[in-house]
C-alpha cells in the first residue's frame, strides 16, 4: 500500500470514527480524543450533550473509572484561580479520585458562573452535578460555605463539606434557555470553590416534576457492603449509588447468567443495581425505612421505588405487594421476571415507608433501589433573551470582561452586573440603563446596541470611539439620556436625534461633528424638551453664534 492509499484509508476511517463534541474548545477536545483508543472515544462520546468538567486542570483527559472525557474549565469560565488539593493518606473512591486532585477557587467577585451550552439546547431535561473536594487546599482547615445558583435562581447552600473527603450536589433540571449558568455566590463565609461539574442530557419524561427541579436528597441501592458509594460505567444517567441494608432484611442475588441487556427500562438502572434485592428476613414481615431530611427549600419530596424480579419463581406462586409512604399507599404491584418497575410517591413529611405483602401473595416483598428527591422551585425568570444576546454581543465587540460580568445580567437583583440597571416590573426583566463610560472602548458604536429596545439611558462617554453617529440609534425609541461626549466621533449630526420622542438629555461634547440639524436640536432645547452641551463643533458662523449663547 503506497503513501496516498494509506492516507486515503486513514482519512476515511477518521471520518467514520472521529467523535463530535460541543463547540466549546472543540479543537482541543478532538485532538485529545484522537490520541485515545477507539473504544475510549466511543465511550466518551456515548452520551451526546454531556459536558464533564474537571475544574482547575490544564488539559483535557479521558477518565478510565467513569468512561468520560473530562475537559478543562478554561473554556467555561474566565475568573478564579487553579489550585492543587492537599495530598494525604485519605483514600477516595476511584470515580472521584482524579477530579479531587485539583480545584478552582474564586477569591474575587460576588458571583462566578460556569457557562454550559448543551447541544440539545432549551426545553430539555438535564442532570447537573457539582463535586467538592476541599482537602485543605488553602491550609486554613476550614471548609467554606456559599450559595450555588442554576441560572438566576438559588439552587442550594453548599455547607458541611468534609475536610478530607468529597461531597456532591445533584439536580434534575428542565432548562428553558439554551445556555445554563451554574454560579457560585460568595456569602462571606469563606472562598467558594469547585472540583468538578457535570451536565448530562436525560429523558424528559422521567425525573421530572411540574412543580420545579428535582434535587437529589438520597439514592440507595439495596446491596453490600453497606455504606459504600458506587458509580457504574453502564449508568447512562451517571448516578452515584450508596449501598444500604434495611432493618431486618436480607439480600437476594440474581443468578450469574443474567446479562445487562436483559434488564432494561426507561430509568436505565445499571445491572449492578438490579442484581441484588432486599426482602424481609421473615416472609410475613415488611420492608421498612424511616429518616428525616433537612429541607433545601420546599420539603416536597418524591420517592422513586425501583423493583426487578431477578429470581425465577414457580408458576403457581405470585409476588404481590404495596408501598406505603407515610399515609399514601400504592396500588398492588406484581412483578414479571426481568421486567423492572418504578413506582413514584409524593410526600411533604419526613420519609417513612413500608413495603407489605398482600393477602393473595405467596412471596415476600422486595426492593432493589430507591431515590429521594426534593422539589426545588426556580421561580425567577431570566433577563429578556434579546437583551441578553445584545449585551453579550456588546461586551464581545469591545472585549469587555470581568468578575462582575458573569451569569444573567439582571437577575437576581442583588447580583446584577455593574454598569447596568434593569426594570423588574415586566416579565422577563429588561435592561434600561447601560453605562460604559471610561472603559477605553475603541472602534465604532456597536450595532448590537440597537437591540436594547427598552433602554432609557446610554452612556458611552470618555472613550475612544470613532466613526459617525449611526442611524440605528434611531431605533432606541425609549431613550431619554444619551451621552457620547469625549470620544473621537466625526461626521454630521443625524436628523433622527431631533426626532427621538423621549430624549431629554444629549451630550456630544468633545467630538468633531457637523450638520445643520443642530438647529432642530437647538429648537428642542429652546422648548425645554432637550438639554444640550456641544464643544468643538464645526458649525457655520451663524449657527455657532446662535448656539454659543446657551
Amino acid at each position: 500500500m503506497d503513501g496516498w492509499q494509506r492516507f486515503f484509508l486513514f482519512s476515511i476511517l477518521w471520518l467514520i470514527f472521529a467523535p463530535v463534541y460541543p463547540s466549546s474548545g472543540s479543537s482541543k477536545v478532538a485532538a485529545a480524543a484522537n490520541n485515545e483508543p477507539a473504544g475510549r472515544r466511543k465511550l466518551a462520546a456515548g452520551n451526546p450533550g454531556s459536558i464533564s468538567i474537571d475544574c482547575g486542570v490544564v488539559e483535557d483527559y479521558f477518565d478510565e473509572n467513569t468512561g468520560l472525557l473530562y475537559k478543562s474549565d478554561r473554556d467555561f469560565i474566565s475568573s478564579g484561580e487553579n489550585h492543587d488539593a492537599e495530598s494525604g493518606s485519605t483514600s477516595l473512591e476511584a470515580f472521584v479520585e482524579r477530579q479531587c486532585k485539583n480545584l478552582r477557587s474564586f477569591p474575587t467577585g460576588k458571583k462566578n458562573c460556569y457557562t454550559l451550552r448543551p447541544e440539545q439546547g432549551k426545553n430539555h431535561n438535564y442532570f447537573i452535578r457539582a463535586l467538592f473536594c476541599y482537602k485543605n487546599y488553602d491550609s486554613k482547615n476550614q471548609p467554606p460555605e456559599f450559595d450555588m445558583y442554576i441560572g438566576v435562581n438559588k439552587w442550594i447552600t453548599v455547607k458541611g463539606l468534609y475536610p478530607n473527603g468529597w461531597d456532591t450536589y445533584a439536580i434534575f433540571h428542565f432548562s428553558s434557555t439554551d445556555i445554563i449558568h451554574v454560579c457560585l455566590v460568595d456569602t462571606n463565609f469563606g472562598v467558594p470553590f469547585i472540583s468538578a461539574l457535570e451536565l448530562h442530557h436525560v429523558n424528559d419524561s422521567i425525573y421530572r416534576s411540574k412543580f420545579g427541579s428535582l434535587n437529589v436528597a438520597r439514592r440507595f441501592q439495596l446491596s453490600y457492603p453497606t455504606g459504600m458509594n458506587f458509580r457504574y460505567k453502564d449508568d447512562v444517567f451517571h448516578r452515584i449509588w450508596r449501598t444500604l441494608r434495611l432493618t431486618n432484611s436480607i439480600w437476594v442475588n440474581a443468578t450469574p447468567e443474567i446479562q445487562p441487556q436483559e434488564i432494561n427500562d426507561s430509568y436505565k438502572l445499571p445491572i449492578e443495581v438490579l442484581r441484588t434485592t432486599a426482602q424481609p428476613k421473615n416472609d410475613l414481615d415488611s420492608l421498612a425505612y424511616n429518616n428525616s431530611f433537612s429541607c433545601v427549600q420546599s420539603c416536597n419530596f418524591y420517592v422513586y421505588f425501583h423493583f426487578a424480579e431477578i429470581v425465577e419463581i414457580p408458576r403457581d406462586q405470585r409476588r404481590v405487594f404495596t408501598v406505603t409512604l407515610n399515609d399514601v399507599t400504592s396500588e398492588p404491584i406484581s412483578l414479571e421476571y426481568l421486567k423492572p418497575q418504578t413506582i413514584i410517591l409524593n410526600t411533604q413529611e419526613d420519609i417513612y415507608f413500608t413495603i407489605d405483602q398482600t393477602s393473595n401473595s405467596g412471596l415476600p416483598p422486595i426492593l432493589n433501589a430507591f431515590e429521594i428527591f426534593e422539589v426545588v422551585e426556580l421561580p425567577l425568570s431570566p433577563t429578556d433573551q434579546a437583551d441578553v444576546d445584545a449585551i453579550m454581543a456588546i461586551m464581545q465587540s469591545y472585549n469587555i470582561n470581568g468578575d462582575d460580568l458573569q451569569g444573567d445580567p439582571c437577575v437576581p437583583k442583588g447580583l446584577s452586573w455593574n454598569g447596568l440597571n434593569c426594570i423588574y416590573d415586566n416579565n422577563p426583566p429588561r435592561i434600561i440603563l447601560l453605562d460604559l463610560s471610561s472603559r477605553k472602548l475603541t472602534g465604532e458604536i456597536a450595532p448590537s446596541l440597537s437591540a436594547l429596545k427598552a433602554i432609557h439611558s446610554l452612556d458611552l462617554s470618555y472613550n475612544k470611539l470613532t466613526g459617525i453617529l449611526p442611524n440605528f440609534l434611531s431605533e432606541l425609541l425609549n431613550l431619554t439620556f444619551l451621552d457620547l461626549s469625549y470620544n473621537e466621533l466625526t461626521g454630521p449630526v443625524p436628523e433622527f436625534l431631533a426626532q427621538l420622542p423621549n430624549l431629554n438629555t444629549l451630550n456630544l461634547s468633545g467630538n468633531k461633528l457637523t450638520g445643520s440639524i443642530l438647529q432642530s436640536l437647538i429648537e428642542k432645547f429652546n422648548n425645554g424638551t432637550l438639554q444640550l452641551r456641544f464643544e468643538r463643533l464645526l458649525l457655520s458662523i451663524i449657527l455657532f453664534s446662535t448656539f454659543s449663547s446657551y
